[in-house]
């Protein structure tokens, strides 16, 4: 199964801990000299009952979840039972809310990595990766009239004829639990965990500085001044420039590809900008979906020149360009390669999605639409696949852009 990049580390509790159990193969490692010699059977066997009794509280939730039944959730202590019983029959309705409208048929849950990250002799805390798998059939979405003959003419960008069709969508998230002997086994008494684009946060995780470090969007950006289309101000042009193809599909299936769930992990050629303070992956991520897709590099495009957070590969994110989602869509559209639409109904497949959270001229966040049919868009930070455009917030201020499928450079 596919690991995402390291997380960063908020201090001694987020330390890789006395040993890492990675779900694959179930291998135990050992990081703590002093916890016990690699290959200890005893230690092997607690980890394999801590990822059972994590599995088994995480499979409850899912069948209390599902459309249709109700049920308690089984493996947590009765506090952490209140708040996941509300958690399921929100769930249980999501088909019925502003962003998830549509037939909600079931839910998945798979474990990504998992570690134990201390022990005090009577409680253990753990961290987990959960994949929650969402299987659904969206109502059918409506084309504003404006947008009609654009979406005509290049159908396969845009999805026509695909979408009375079963959509697998889902998100990565991550869990800090304190789990208790109870009964011969273990209970989940403690659980952080953030789900932003579904119903929220835990009451535990303003309590885990873990949690807030890799959850957190990217930082606020100043927008400066809004780009005019097809400007190219200060930009030298040849004469009779070569025209280029942005492969739009094939963007979009290296989102799908490197979104960070199961079998889907983070490009490891590329730095990982969640980590280290540095602001968030969201546009670098889109960018390297840019680069897949046959975006040509240019003078603006910025590349990599050194900070704190570290380099990889050959086309990088830096603190100027690729991870600053603002400044990353103004490129396309200086550069002559897109053009702002006025919503949603005009972005296909490869376009993109910047959003300001607090309607305040800061724009935060970018997402790149991978299922045009449906409005649907993956990103990082946190980590999200196949996700109604709106990632659960009615109140953000949106910048639509369309990314030009021929452009010159």
């Amino acid at each position: 199964m596919g690991r995402r990049d390291s997380v960063p580390d908020p201090g001694n509790l987020s330390r890789r801990g006395l040993f890492a159990l990675a779900a694959a193969g179930s291998v135990v490692y050992l990081a703590n000299p002093m916890m016990a010699r690699a290959g200890d059977p005893r230690l092997r066997a607690e980890a394999t009952q801590l990822q059972e009794a994590v599995a088994g509280y995480l499979q409850s939730r899912v069948r209390a979840s599902q459309p249709g039944q109700s049920g308690s959730v089984s493996g947590a202590s009765s506090r952490v039972s209140r708040y996941e019983r509300d958690r399921s029959s929100y769930m249980a309705a999501l088909g019925q809310r502003f962003d998830w409208q549509g037939q909600i048929r079931g839910y998945s849950t798979s474990i990504d990595s998992f570690e134990l990250a201390a022990s005090d002799g009577s409680h253990v805390l753990v961290r987990f990766y959960e994949v929650v798998g969402i299987r659904w059939l969206p109502s059918p979405r409506g084309v504003e009239p404006a947008y009609v003959k654009l979406r005509t003419s290049e159908p396969a960008k845009y999805g026509l004829g695909e979408g009375n069709r079963e959509v697998l969508s889902a998100a990565g998230v991550w869990h800090e639990a304190r789990l208790e002997p109870f009964s011969g086994g273990w209970s989940v008494a403690f659980d952080a965990y953030r789900e932003p684009t579904l119903f929220g946060e835990s009451p535990d995780a303003g309590a885990s500085d873990f949690i807030t470090a890799v959850t957190q969007f990217d930082l606020r950006q100043s927008p400066g001044p809004e780009p005019e289309a097809n400007s190219f101000a200060g930009f030298a042009r040849e004469l009779a420039p070569p025209v280029y193809t942005y492969d739009y599909a094939g963007a979009a299936a290296y989102a799908e590809n490197h979104w960070g769930g199961a079998g889907a992990g983070y490009n490891s050629s590329y730095v990982n900008y969640t980590n280290g303070g540095c602001g968030g992956d969201c546009a670098n991520f889109v960018s390297q979906c840019f680069y897949k897709g046959n975006q040509k590099p240019d003078a603006n495009w910025y590349q990599y020149t050194g900070s704190q957070c570290g380099y990889s590969g050959r086309y990088r994110g830096n603190d100027v360009q690729r991870y600053n989602n603002w400044n990353l869509r103004n490129w396309v559209i200086n550069q002559g390669r897109g053009v702002a639409k006025a919503g949603i109904s005009g972005l296909g497949k490869g376009d993109i999605v910047n959003y300001d959270w607090d309607q305040n001229g800061s724009f935060g966040h970018v997402s790149i639409v991978t299922n045009a049919a449906n409005n649907l868009v993956t990103c990082h930070n946190t980590d999200l696949h196949n996700q109604p455009w709106q990632l659960g917030d009615s109140n953000a201020d949106h910048k639509f852009t369309n990314v030009s499928t021929y452009y010159e450079a």
